[in-house]
């Protein structure tokens, strides 16, 4: 699989990022109904291991989660789902802005309307094959790229969520929603995250996957007093999302699916850049996120 990327789809994509930077003078809290496709994240988030720095890090990936041999189908009726998420970071533009990069992942595997949104928000997704890892991580190891490693599971109805940029002050994003309107979001002490949700296709390796950005805007404790038995107290986070940029994909169990900013230099209020990239930092800093499907 190494189909390049259709340029056709991202046409006027420059167009409407330059848009955002022009109507700063005002914005709009939006609130959205609805719950998630597949249930409620966890309670708590899965722990984080930090892996080595450098080119043996990011080629372990493929070397761990690419076993020999022909991989166990994944039923519908198994117990958990497994994935392990790889979240590197590195200066900005090293995998945003590397055309070689993206000449070897197959950005069609989103529909073309959920990719075109993407692109309109700062966001680009591609899916890859597993034995190309290697080259990939020659082209983007160097000073300062460090990677997290998680393992996310899932009984296939719940979501798990990965935090990506933690503890912000204040932010205000700025989005293009389906209706190709420009909406505006402030928010104050707020984590940025990505909710992560799998399912199984029945009877072949392939899952289907999901990710929808969202901001957690703190807990909110419920005490119910008096002699009553069952739970008394009950904490429940607070947040909100981007359902409107939710985007979904089949990933075989030899391919993986990249989320990445498409270019944070060009536009500092968008969803890619607020979410995926701190230019704050020294160097600026851009966040990749790698979902690899396991297969048991």
């Amino acid at each position: 699989m190494n189909p390049p990327s259709n340029p056709a789809r991202r046409a006027g994509i420059l167009l409407s990022l330059g848009v955002v930077g022009g109507l700063l003078g005002g914005c709009s809290r939006t609130f959205w109904d609805g719950t998630w496709l597949w249930g409620h994240p966890f309670l708590s988030p899965p722990a984080a291991t930090t892996a080595p720095a450098g080119a043996e890090a990011l080629t372990e990936l493929a070397q761990r989660v690419a076993p020999a041999g022909v991989p166990h189908k994944i039923h519908a009726d198994e117990a958990h789902l497994r994935i392990r998420v790889y979240q590197i970071s590195m200066p900005l533009g090293t995998f945003s802005l590397n055309d070689k990069i993206w000449r070897q992942l197959d950005e069609d595997a989103l529909d073309s309307g959920t990719s075109v949104l993407l692109a309109q928000n700062g966001l680009r997704a591609g899916v890859g094959r597993l034995e190309r890892w290697s080259q990939l991580a020659k082209l983007v190891d160097g000073p300062g790229t460090h990677t997290q490693e998680y393992l996310c599971l899932s009984d296939g109805r719940s979501a798990v969520q990965i935090t990506t940029r933690p503890n912000l002050p204040e932010q205000t994003v700025f989005y293009i929603d389906r209706d190709l309107e420009l909406q505006g979001r402030t928010f104050a002490r707020c984590d940025n995250a990505v909710r992560l949700s799998m399912a199984p296709l029945k009877d072949t390796t392939d899952m289907l996957v999901q990710l929808e950005p969202l901001v957690i805007t703190g807990t909110v404790e419920v005490t119910r007093s008096g002699p009553d038995l069952g739970i008394t107290r009950q904490s429940r986070q607070q947040e909100e999302t981007f359902r409107n940029l939710r985007l979904q994909s089949r990933v075989a169990a030899r391919d993986f699916l990249v989320l990445a900013p498409l270019n944070p230099k060009a536009n500092a209020f968008s969803v890619g850049t607020r979410f995926l990239s701190d230019s704050d930092a020294v160097p600026p800093m851009e966040t990749v996120l790698v979902f690899v499907p396991l297969s048991k």
